[in-house]
């Protein structure tokens, strides 16, 4: 009897520590899904002072920061080499 009430008792504490709460994903990857899924439903378009920064289903979770003029760019979600910036300025002869 002592070792039918054991034995149940352990199956009874493995099946439940097994079925946790594992409903929701959680980790990174489960994160960035959820932002994908949020950033990508519609595309969005803030306007700041010089730029516009574009959301949506092209720019992939990512903000990319856009020039007002270049409607190709918000369409597209491609970002051209911008050649004026740091990034280009700080650069070595042989780098360019």
């Amino acid at each position: 009897m002592m070792k039918l009430v054991l034995t149940l008792f352990f199956a009874w504490c493995f099946v439940s520590v097994s079925s946790g709460q594992q409903s929701e994903p959680t980790g990174a990857r489960a994160k960035n899904k959820k932002a994908w899924n949020r950033e990508n439903t519609s595309v969005k378009i803030y306007h700041t002072s010089e730029k516009e920064i574009v959301t949506g289903p092209k720019a992939r979770n990512r903000k990319i920061w856009k020039r007002k003029d270049t409607t190709h760019q918000i369409i597209t979600g491609k970002k051209r080499a911008d050649v004026t910036g740091p990034r280009f300025k700080n650069r070595k002869p042989w780098q360019k």
